[in-house]
């Protein structure tokens, strides 16, 4: 058992240090002598005669989350002040 946990611990640890390289990963444009639009991950893989006139693409940022939504008003049933425990209910007064 201490086997399979000194396992996931690795490999845990593994993915944690290989995920920020895949955030950071950059794409580029470039075209051939056929005039043909190509797209590559990595300016490594764009062939070399490319290189020179390849062009990293601007990914636009993600726009900020919305604000919270404001709390809806208090009823006249939430503002009363809470009684206190153990204090007997008040019977309510019916009106008839």
């Amino acid at each position: 058992m201490r086997r399979t946990g000194t396992g996931l611990l690795a490999l845990s640890f593994l993915g944690m240090l290989l995920a920020p390289s895949v955030a950071l990963a950059q794409a580029y444009r470039w075209v051939d002598e056929q005039g043909k639009v190509h797209y590559s991950e990595g300016l490594d893989s764009v062939p070399p005669k490319y290189r020179e006139t390849a062009k990293p693409i601007e990914f636009p940022k993600a726009p900020p989350p919305p604000p919270p939504a404001p709390s809806p008003e208090k009823t006249e049933g939430e503002k009363k002040p809470a009684e206190k425990p153990g204090e007997p209910e008040k019977p309510k007064e019916s009106g008839g």
